[in-house]
């Protein structure tokens, strides 16, 4: 570890990037439809992140050169816990001790706890769920939203009993919807 990286971990600071990998099984498909290239992981690397994040990742899929190419310096964690092994994950940089706290399925959820020499850091990913599409009747829409509005809650009730709130860092996809200027009170947004 050089000295830049030991500064940079001593003062708190990480060189995150955090990435939506857009591994979905869609109807019809299994897990081994689909292939997380050594390519995105080249890309990925050229930003020299201490911590990768990862969301919309898979399991089952065929990633054996994706997950080569990082094993050379970083350690994977994943929360790819529901039913189709979909979920999110991180890789931390071998420099550091990473260690799985806890994870959910619903919403997608990983805690780990991420030290080097006395700095501790709870990292937090999550990627809030998505139901339904713009296409569906208002009702399942309104349905949707007040769904991810009850995995923010999970999220944040977990947060509070954290015993240790200090250097928390919270990242992930939250899906709150597109904001703008024309938004009204009657869109389903208003629940999440």
């Amino acid at each position: 570890m050089d000295q830049e990286e030991e500064t940079r971990m001593d003062q708190n600071q990480f060189k995150i990037l955090m990435s939506n990998l857009n591994l979905r099984v869609e109807k019809g498909k299994t897990n081994q439809d689909y292939r997380l290239d050594r390519n995105i992981a080249a890309v990925q690397l050229n930003y020299k992140p201490d911590v990768l994040v990862n969301v919309e990742d898979m399991d089952g899929c065929n990633r054996e050169e994706y997950d080569d190419l990082l094993r050379e310096s970083y350690k994977r964690i994943e929360a790819t816990d529901d039913r189709q092994r979909r979920g999110v994950s991180c890789w931390v940089k071998d420099k550091f001790h990473a260690e799985k706290i806890f994870s959910m399925s619903d919403p997608h959820f990983l805690h780990v706890l991420i030290s080097n020499n006395d700095v501790r850091v709870n990292f937090l990913v999550i990627r809030i769920l998505t139901m339904s599409s713009s296409w569906s009747p208002q009702e399942v829409i309104d349905a949707d939203f007040k769904d991810r509005c009850g995995q923010w809650k999970r999220v944040m009730k977990y947060v509070d009993n954290l015993k240790d709130k200090s250097n928390i860092i919270l990242t992930g996809d939250f899906n709150h919807g597109v904001i703008s200027q024309r938004y009204s009170h009657d869109q389903a947004r208003r629940f999440y």
